[in-house]
């Protein structure tokens, strides 16, 4: 089985197998496979790797040869390997989009205070606007690169998908072409999930467009279903999407699920929600299935892709909590296997509590205000202008370059700050660490983390229970000043909103 029914009386040992290296190559591995394994290939069309070890008899001759089938392995350290490569390049573009969101965060607070000395009629006014544009895309580029490597800010919400869903489709339909077909169908007791909302609009409407795109430039448009359902853990490992251990990104081969392709990563056991989207496109080969969520691989034209569209779905997925299984066969289409873990039944909110915190929240119209804040940020021209335009706003500012010039300012001054605004990575202390030191120091003043990674859970690293909240990078000078009002207004110091 081994060799394919190749070896058989007659036939040369060294031609059950294949040296990419040549003959002379084979034969050299072929005598050090004496007394100890060499890892070969075997010769014909399904070839296998094996592990080949040879004894000798008592005068000195080969005598018995020992094949070991080791393809299913080999598939395992590749597997492995191609999970590493993901979570690095995932790490990779979490360093980068944290760096360019500090670059990015200059850019706009230099552009907005230019705005305000070169108005709508100054020769100048056209080429700000074209920076601000280009500065937006930008930011949507590092947001996807964020998403990608499960780095995004999410704001989580319980909700009910088929809603979600319902609304979400009259958006879609404008996304898509007229002549690609919508169909939504919702299944039967569907699960509530909690999520962000904006950001599974983001990752439904990536494939999308990738499946109207490949519609429309095949077969000149098609027919994209999205269906809901009920699913369990077990369910999917039915379709192939079977258990992994260490839960990373990995290729699973599917012997026989129908499709004759593979799917991609595991799911535990559990309830989960099922969100299908399905095209009937061309399909992709294997080839290009293995490499479809990594960033910036595309099969798109030059100029008409980022290649970070998959990438993105990848990486919301993932931070949700979820699993994104693709699925495809040529000349039939492609479907994405969507699992979402479902809420339990005590888990979901009461009707009065769900409208009560989808309530609108309020934004102060007076940006102006009066307050005393500790500026703590090591990018020198970021926390030059957002102090300037602090103070033009009627607040003390007090600045500190880092965490130990920030611990020093208070040490001096305890309990003197409204409010303590500070980035989250510095070089030295950061902004947890400094907030922890200082905590005595602090007063009732409240604290805004800024930062161009995601938020995480900074309250647990503070050892008190001090109200914090999260502003990521890059924003406008107009949201630092509304997050600034909100927060002074919390402590009904003397800020009013």
């Amino acid at each position: 089985e081994v060799t394919g029914g190749r070896a058989t009386p007659g036939t040369r040992f060294a031609d059950l197998f294949v040296s990419e290296e040549g003959e002379d190559a084979l034969a050299t591995l072929l005598v050090d496979a004496i007394d100890k394994p060499v890892a070969l290939k075997t010769a014909g069309e399904e070839s296998r790797d094996v592990n080949v070890f040879v004894t000798l008899n008592n005068s000195g001759r080969p005598s018995v040869a020992y094949i070991i089938d080791i393809t299913e392995q080999r598939q395992l350290e590749t597997r492995l390997a191609h999970g590493e490569k993901m979570r690095s390049i995932g790490q990779l573009a979490g360093v980068v989009a944290h760096d360019f969101n500090n670059v990015l965060q200059g850019i706009i607070f230099n552009y907005e205070e230019l705005m305000t000395r070169h108005p709508v009629g100054d020769p100048s006014y056209e080429y700000l606007q074209s920076i601000h544009e280009f500065s937006s895309r930008a930011r949507e580029l590092v947001r996807m690169l964020l998403a990608y490597a499960r780095a995004q800010t999410f704001k989580r919400e319980i909700f009910n998908v088929t809603d979600f869903l319902s609304e979400f489709s009259i958006l879609l339909r404008q996304v898509l072409d007229e002549r690609v077909e919508l169909e939504v169908k919702h299944g039967r007791d569907v699960p509530w999930i909690k999520a962000d909302k904006n950001q599974l609009e983001t990752a439904i409407i990536n494939l999308a467009t990738n499946a109207r795109d490949a519609m429309i430039a095949h077969r000149n448009g098609g027919k994209l279903s999205i269906r809901t359902a009920r699913s369990t853990g077990k369910e999917a490992h039915a379709l192939g999407f079977n258990y992994v251990e260490d839960g990373e990104y990995l290729l699973i081969e599917v012997e026989d699920n129908g499709t004759g392709m593979p799917g991609f990563n595991y799911v535990e056991d559990g309830d989960y929600l099922l969100i299908e989207v399905e095209d009937n496109g061309t399909g992709m080969p294997r080839e290009l299935l293995d490499k479809i969520f990594q960033p910036f691989f595309t099969t798109k034209e030059q100029g008409s892709g980022t290649g970070l569209g998959l990438a993105t779905v990848y990486g919301i997925i993932k931070q949700s909590g979820g699993y994104v299984c693709p699925v495809s066969s040529m000349g039939k289409g492609t479907t994405f296997y969507i699992y979402l873990p479902a809420l339990a039944a005590e888990e979901i909110p009461e009707p009065s509590d769900i409208a009560e915190n989808t309530k609108p929240v309020v934004r102060p119209m007076d940006m102006s205000g009066r307050g005393r804040i500790l500026l703590v940020e090591d990018e020198d021209g970021v926390r030059s202008i957002a102090a300037t335009h602090l103070r033009q706003r009627g607040y003390e500012v007090e600045e500190a370059c880092d965490g130990e010039e920030a611990l020093d300012i208070l040490t001096d001054m305890p309990g003197s700050f409204d409010l303590i605004i500070s980035d989250v990575v510095m070089p030295g202390m950061d902004g947890p660490t400094l907030i922890r030191e200082a905590k005595d120091k602090l007063g009732h003043a409240r604290v805004i983390f800024i930062s161009g990674y995601a938020e995480r859970d900074l309250a647990q690293q503070l050892d008190d229970d001090r109200a914090v909240s999260f502003l990521p990078k890059p924003f406008t000078v107009r949201q630092l000043s509304e997050r600034i009002k909100q927060e002074l207004a919390g402590i009904g110091g003397k800020e009013a909103a």
